[in-house]
């Protein structure tokens, strides 16, 4: 299923309204690193380019994955 992306926020105050976008979760909510999803897909907008490489070398509760899978 393919999601809407969300609007890219351009300043450096980013106000996110939930912890995922699209309609399912991103990453296990129940690890208490989690950051939101909107704030990795934010960071990998601003700073990748299409083909680049995303390493995550922590991966915590995998919402890096999710977004890139996504």
């Amino acid at each position: 299923m393919k999601i809407k992306k969300p609007q890219f926020e351009t300043t450096t105050l980013w106000d996110f309204p939930t912890q995922n976008y699209g309609d399912r979760p991103h990453g296990d909510n129940k690890y208490s690193g989690v950051t939101p999803a909107f704030v990795i897909w934010n960071l990998i907008q601003r700073y990748t380019k299409e083909g680049d490489l995303v390493v995550d070398p922590m991966c915590g509760s995998g919402t890096t994955i999710d977004v890139w899978c996504r």
